[in-house]
């Protein structure tokens, strides 16, 4: 009886432990329940975080999208505007020109009519000048100078028009083998045609010609038959007169005309050329539509109305 009575209280107390085991087991999973639950939790917040970065991530991109499409109109728009600018540029360039040419021609015209009396003459002038600017690749304005200096002087010589055109084509084509730049032939055509026009050549317009245009130098000395240590005594003692220079230069003319034959014109001969041709270009238009008359007309009243103009 006792037996079964021990059997029994071990059985109840090994139940008792293990219904505590089972309660554990349950309080474990119970928590093992509640950390799942958390992490589920926190897993469907960072999925919500996620979503939220995606769509700022998307919203940010079409931004981008939008500021780039802002970027490509601007930057469209700029190159409009460069083109309107470089137009303006270029149309303000060509006016320039084109009016620096009108004077041009009109001043060389003005020139001459210092010296010529007949429309006609003017236009035989204009017109050979231009062609012994032409051949030479020398500046249509240095050779009008020139031309107009010998015929201040063709009275008083006996020299036509005809026989001063001769004469200038000699004097260009002895400055363009001479090898001097624009400049330095300008300023030594300066100094030539002040001597010829003073009736002397001598001091410093004769050093001017011996220094910057010595084949001019050389062409007067051939038609005197002298050098040019003979040359400079002749200028020292003030006998080198626009006569005599005059006809040495037309007893010349031959042997510079064929030292110029086996010329080469360079490139700024050429361009010189060019200039010309702008320039005659320009001046016969502008003479055949009165533009520039209708220009000075508008600068004028501009000028005169300045005070009450407002910018």
């Amino acid at each position: 009886m006792s037996d079964y009575r021990l059997d029994i209280e071990v059985s109840q107390d090994n139940a008792l432990k293990n219904l505590d085991a089972l309660a554990r087991k349950l309080n474990e999973v119970n928590s093992v329940g509640n950390s799942t639950s958390q992490v589920i939790q926190r897993t469907g917040t960072a999925g919500s975080t996620a979503s939220r970065g995606l769509n700022l991530l998307t919203q940010t991109g079409s931004n981008a999208g939008i500021g780039m499409m802002k970027l490509e109109k601007s930057s469209n728009d700029l190159n409009a505007s460069l083109g309107i600018l470089t137009k303006s540029v270029l149309s303000y360039e060509l006016a320039a020109r084109a009016i620096s040419a009108s004077d041009a021609y009109l001043g060389m015209q003005n020139r001459l009519k210092l010296v010529i009396d007949s429309e006609k003459e003017l236009q035989v002038a204009m017109r050979d000048t231009f062609e012994i600017s032409q051949k030479t690749g020398s500046v249509w304005s240095t050779n009008v100078q020139i031309y107009q200096r010998f015929m201040d002087v063709s009275d008083k010589l006996g020299k036509s028009q005809a026989e001063i055109g001769e004469v200038t084509e000699t004097v260009a084509k002895a400055v363009a083998m001479s090898g001097a730049t624009a400049e330095s032939a300008n300023a030594a055509m300066v100094q030539f045609s002040q001597g010829i026009a003073s009736g002397v050549l001598r001091g410093e317009e004769f050093n001017s010609v011996a220094e910057q245009t010595p084949a001019l130098l050389d062409a007067i000395a051939r038609g005197l038959n002298k050098d040019r240590s003979e040359l400079r005594a002749m200028a020292q003692t003030g006998q080198l007169t626009s006569k005599l220079i005059i006809d040495a230069l037309e007893k010349s003319a031959d042997g510079t005309d064929a030292m110029f034959g086996r010329m080469t014109l360079g490139i700024s001969a050429t361009f010189n050329k060019l200039r010309n041709e702008t320039t005659k270009w320009v001046g016969e238009m502008n003479e055949a539509s009165g533009s520039s008359s209708a220009l000075v007309a508008g600068m004028n009243l501009l000028a005169e109305n300045l005070d009450g103009a407002i910018f």
